[in-house]
């Protein structure tokens, strides 16, 4: 049992560094905003990690916080994004009032087809979760396919009376020991629908979940052979930590991987230049960078752990280790928790020339200039990339020419 006396030290210790450090200004240039705009979901899927309305919800504060921040990017999800009262007028006054952002919504799409229609005009991407047909959607997530694909129908109706080639329609299936046989029928009825959507499938995470596929490895084997059939004939991609078991040596879009261990754990840790343009705004209007605000809570546990165990050494080498980190070396770009968010970013930020950006440069064509504009380029050239130029993301076509 941990030493009560150790844990009181550990406490009193603790918080007063985390708190100093909580205040320690570090830059973040926000050109890509992931905004958690609701906690309240019409659904309860059986992997999700979302803690339903745990925040008190600030819709005015979170929407004042969007703005303030002039997100490039912006990613909308919850929670149900359509629950939202007034979603319409909150995205009109996005589009205004932060010069036109890429705007990308997450949705289960199976809230009224009058909730996402006026929306259409606004989004680059709307991204809808669904996990099969045949009973296996209401299975993991509690309503019939039935119902999502009908508002499906219903938006690519829309585009093309419209004659809109926005939004690209992407699809996201967790894949898990329940529906994973039955993805091929889902990706034939999704193509026929539409064959311009973009089909994804990623396993629960975090990969020790019992639902995860990462960890079964017989059905990890089933499925792999299953999805490089699919990506004969069908727009299918493998994202998340399944991706991540595939692309340790980039090789998922060039072959299939048979010589990759899916069960491998990975690297420890990774260079992670995106940090420092991304954040995550809350329902209660908070805006939580990665740093300061992940890695105390990654260190804060080490010591806990630390603590627990009376390894007063180890201890030691955790606060030394997250001093560094945030006040020694703010813009040390090194990342513990390695995650696939936007890692396009990281290809943008280390290019030096058009050939080395990847095709998601053109979110931001058009968009990144001023004077913020100029300090981003001074700060990525001074920390990360001393030949980055502005000129590369503004050469080309904006993404809706």
């Amino acid at each position: 049992m941990p030493d009560p006396m150790q844990n009181r030290l550990y406490r009193r210790f603790f918080k007063p560094v985390r708190q100093h450090l909580e205040r320690r200004p570090i830059k973040n240039f926000s050109w890509i905003v992931s905004w958690e705009i609701t906690h309240k979901c019409n659904l309860r899927c059986q992997y999700c990690n979302v803690h339903f309305e745990r925040t008190n919800p600030d819709p005015s504060k979170a929407l004042e916080t969007v703005v303030r921040l002039q997100p490039h990017m912006l990613l909308i999800s919850g929670g149900e994004p359509l629950l939202v009262p007034g979603l319409s007028g909150i995205i009109e006054r996005i589009f205004r009032e932060c010069a036109q952002p890429h705007l990308v919504i997450t949705t289960n799409l199976s809230v009224h087809k009058k909730a996402i229609l006026p929306l259409l005009p606004y989004l680059y991407t709307l991204h809808v979760s669904i996990d099969g047909v045949e009973g296996l959607n209401k299975l993991q997530r509690g309503i019939p396919a039935e119902k999502i694909l009908a508002n499906l129908a219903e938006v690519v109706k829309y585009k093309r009376e419209h004659g809109l080639e926005l939004p690209q329609i992407l699809t996201a299936t967790v894949v898990t020991e329940h529906n994973f046989r039955g993805v091929p029928r889902l990706v034939e009825v999704l193509y026929k629908l539409d064959p311009t959507v973009i089909m994804t499938f990623g396993t629960v995470e975090p990969q020790e979940h019992p639902l995860s596929l990462v960890h079964k490895p017989d059905y990890w084997e089933e499925f792999h052979q299953i999805f490089w059939e699919m990506k004969k004939r069908y727009p299918v991609e493998i994202v998340g930590l399944l991706g991540n078991r595939l692309t340790r040596d980039k090789g998922l879009k060039e072959r299939p991987a048979d010589d990759v261990n899916p069960m491998s754990v990975g690297p420890k840790c990774v260079q992670c230049y995106r940090q420092f343009f991304r954040t995550v705004v809350l329902p209660d209007g908070t805006n939580f960078p990665c740093k300061p605000g992940r890695y105390l809570d990654y260190y804060e546990g080490r010591c806990q752990a630390a603590s627990n165990r009376g390894d007063w050494i180890g201890y030691g080498r955790e606060v030394l280790a997250m001093l560094r980190d945030i006040r020694f070396e703010p813009y040390r770009p090194t990342c513990y928790f390695p995650c696939k968010c936007e890692e396009f970013m990281d290809e943008i930020i280390m290019a030096r020339s058009v050939e080395e950006l990847p095709s998601q440069a053109r979110f931001f064509r058009g968009r990144i200039g001023g004077e913020s504009g100029r300090a981003a380029e001074a700060f990525i050239r001074k920390y990360f990339n001393p030949g980055f130029s502005l000129e590369l993301l503004n050469g080309g076509p904006h993404d809706r020419s």
